[in-house]
């Protein structure tokens, strides 16, 4: 019965290989007792689907989201989109590389704000084996699947968040995503 409500875009972490949408129950739960709406979106895994299907998929979703969610009484100009690990990597690259809404006649300024949560900002840093397998080998396909490699003052905003137990690496990479967006 709600009118005009925020909508939060949910993407699942598991490393591009694993996990599912329904894990967000809970904390979907608290969003929706405060108003808000909350759409938790599913996409192909790893090894049966390598890159892009994953971000495309979250095109996709976004959307139809963005296209229905008013029908559901949410308003689709404030649709923000927030993941933890691989689904932060992927709502960072969804808000930061605009090829992927263009197919959807979409620009990146459809998202509200994005909230990556401890996501993978340069996978040209991943271990070889995953790397190769997702990505492959060219190395222009790293840059273009990495979000670091597209920040841009046309950015919508970011929140780049990270845990207290991610490893070093991880943590230097999203302080060099803050730091290329501040640039």
């Amino acid at each position: 019965k709600a009118k005009g409500f925020t909508t939060l875009l949910w993407i699942h972490g598991g490393g591009l290989h694993s996990g599912d949408k329904s894990k967000i129950t809970e904390v979907a739960k608290r969003f929706v007792a405060e108003g808000h709406g909350v759409v938790s979106v599913n996409y192909r895994l790893y090894p049966n689907a390598k890159y892009p299907t994953q971000i495309q998929d979250v095109a996709r979703a976004f959307a139809w989201v963005h296209n229905n969610i008013a029908g559901k009484g949410g308003n689709p100009n404030l649709i923000f989109v927030v993941g933890g690990s691989a689904g932060g990597h992927l709502t960072a690259l969804l808000a930061t590389n605009d090829s992927f809404l263009k197919q959807h006649e979409l620009k990146s300024n459809a998202i509200r704000g994005a909230i990556p949560i401890s996501g993978l900002m340069d996978v040209s840093r991943v271990g070889a084996q995953r790397r190769k397998g997702i990505w492959g080998e060219d190395p222009k396909i790293y840059r273009t699947a990495s979000p670091l490699h597209h920040a841009s003052k046309t950015a919508p905003p970011l929140l780049l968040m990270y845990a207290e137990h991610d490893t070093p690496d991880r943590r230097k990479q999203n302080q060099e995503m803050y730091d290329a967006l501040i640039k």
